[in-house]
């Protein structure tokens, strides 16, 4: 579902050349035109992957003004102008966890004490992804639940996973949760503390049976309406701020190495909104919690 996805260190996407931009001269300028300060943005568009790069644009500046300056006008996901360089502007831009995006970057040469002025622009191009939330993860970590239950409520056993780019209590971390039956640890990995969850794919169950399907996400039985499978960013105190519950979606684990693994979901939110995350590396082993 998710390709692997390597950001380049620079990139550059020429496009026709512009017109070079002159300014006009006053009737008692003394200057030749010819003098005068030339600026052109060599391009009219630049692309940008979906993990966030620097990205290098030519331009061209012929008889560049004593005190000649340049200011830059951006979207907020691009940022860090460097122009040390006297052939290429190298910009960074975000990473970007939402929908393919576009935005206009102005950039105007200034000189004569900012009385005169060149301003040109260009279009950056930036890949997205194909859900309208993503998040490309580092951590997963959580808990296997083993014979937890309050009197009078039933509570299976479970794995509950969480993957987040912060980790699971970090202040502002976005995270991923999910509540998964499947077959239960070894011994072995109960004892040495390797619990992982198992290989498998987990489709969303919202028929709320009791006992639940194996093999699949549930939501909490003895609380109608809560789901224990949600995107939220955590604010403290065991709450998020958004926290939206997931209501169709498969979760996806696969070993790919002795010790690495990929985990991914394909989510609907309450809201309507499609959610993806992937994370690919080393788990961290879950605790193991029982009898409570």
């Amino acid at each position: 579902m998710f390709a692997a996805l390597a950001a380049g260190a620079m990139m550059m996407f020429a496009s026709c050349e512009k017109t070079p931009i002159v300014p006009s001269e006053d009737d008692d300028d003394t200057t030749a035109v010819s003098q005068s300060p030339e600026f052109r943005i060599l391009v009219d568009t630049v692309d940008a992957v979906l993990e966030g790069a620097d990205v290098q644009v030519a331009y061209e500046l012929l008889n560049p003004a004593e005190d000649g300056t340049f200011e830059f006008t951006s979207p907020d996901w691009v940022s860090a102008f460097n122009y040390s360089d006297s052939e290429y502007f190298v910009f960074t831009v975000d990473a970007n966890e939402t929908r393919e995006r576009s935005g206009e970057v102005v950039v105007k040469y200034s000189y004569d004490g900012g009385s005169r002025t060149i301003e040109q622009s260009f279009v950056i191009a930036q890949d997205g992804s194909e859900f309208d939330v993503f998040l490309n993860a580092k951590l997963a970590e959580g808990e296997y639940y083993y014979n937890c239950w309050s009197e009078g409520d039933y509570s299976p056993d479970h794995y509950y996973l969480t993957i987040s780019d912060l980790g699971i209590w970090a202040m502002n971390g976005v995270n991923f949760t999910f509540t998964i039956v499947a077959p239960a640890p070894t011994q072995a990995d109960i004892d040495n503390g390797t619990i992982l969850v198992p290989e498998g794919t987990y489709p969303l169950d919202t028929t709320g049976a009791t006992p639940p399907i194996n093999n699949t996400l549930i939501d909490n039985p003895n609380i109608p309406g809560w789901t224990n499978n949600f995107y939220g960013i955590y604010v403290g105190n065991y709450m998020y701020d958004p926290r939206v519950g997931f209501c169709e979606g498969t979760l996806t684990v696969t070993q790919i190495s002795e010790t690495e693994w990929r985990m991914e979901a394909s989510m609907i939110g309450e809201d309507g909104k499609t959610y993806g995350v992937l994370f690919e590396g080393v788990p961290d082993p879950l605790r193991y919690v029982h009898d409570r």
